[in-house]
């Protein structure tokens, strides 16, 4: 939301390469949403095609007209590679490349034949967040970063606070943990902290925890089209449902 994948390529030397604690908030890595934006455009263009073309074959296009002979490729290069596969890249970049919005993943992996869903936790897992990183260091509970549009940036609490007590009880990495993992989202958590030496307290509303983790599994009811898809992708076969049960 904060950054395209373009807009994060080109302001890299300014933004990635030199971050402060405000960075979560203003910028996107492009190394990590490109290779998503990526993998999103190979399964367009696979299922555009029915498993037959794939970014691959753009990518090797591209090298063979420029850079096998060094030469640097000009604007549009991209999207007219990939045009030449039968898929029209159009609305694809001025949605996902050129803008900020994500791609439907839940979609286009069940057109594989997989499903993607919130991965589970142990026993810690987090009932309630916070919404910020914190450091401990000799004895000191330190906000790193606070995100937008969670409970540390609502209780107006900023990078580097340096966080004292919660409820009057003295804060370390161990109470926030259990605070996270037995308190309800909405409870209210006391906060007293210093900032530039001064003395502050404040109340924190908790919210509800990001999911940690996700995971791709081989969706048994997946169709034919889907089945034959994965293959073409991975190149193996879609796990039978007895492998697909033994592999849980």
């Amino acid at each position: 939301k904060a950054q395209s994948v373009e807009e994060a390529s080109f302001d890299a030397w300014i933004r990635l390469y030199r971050p402060d604690e405000n960075s979560p908030n203003v910028s996107e890595s492009y190394y990590r949403r490109g290779a998503l934006i990526a993998l999103a455009l190979e399964l367009s263009i696979r299922a555009r095609s029915g498993g037959k073309r794939s970014l691959d074959e753009s990518v090797r296009s591209l090298y063979s007209r420029y850079g096998a002979s060094g030469i640097s490729y000009p604007s549009g290069a991209w999207e007219k590679a990939i045009r030449e596969t039968g898929f029209d890249p159009s609305s694809f970049f001025r949605r996902y490349v050129r803008g900020r919005e994500t791609p439907p993943f839940e979609r286009l992996f069940a057109a594989v034949g997989l499903a993607l869903a919130e991965k589970e936790e142990g026993d810690d897992r987090k009932r309630s967040d916070f919404g910020w990183k914190t450091k401990s260091e000799n004895g000191k509970l330190t906000v790193l970063e606070v995100y937008d549009g969670r409970a540390a940036r609502a209780a107006e609490i900023d990078a580097p606070d340096e966080l004292v007590a919660f409820d009057g009880v003295k804060a370390d990495d161990e109470q926030v943990k259990r605070i996270e993992r037995d308190a309800r989202p909405g409870t209210n958590v006391g906060i007293h902290f210093f900032r530039r030496g001064v003395l502050l307290e404040t109340s924190l509303v908790l919210g509800r925890p990001r999911p940690a983790a996700y995971e791709l599994k081989e969706d048994p009811k997946a169709t034919a089209a889907a089945r034959k898809l994965y293959g073409a992708w991975l190149g193996r076969p879609f796990p039978s449902p007895a492998k697909t049960k033994a592999a849980k």
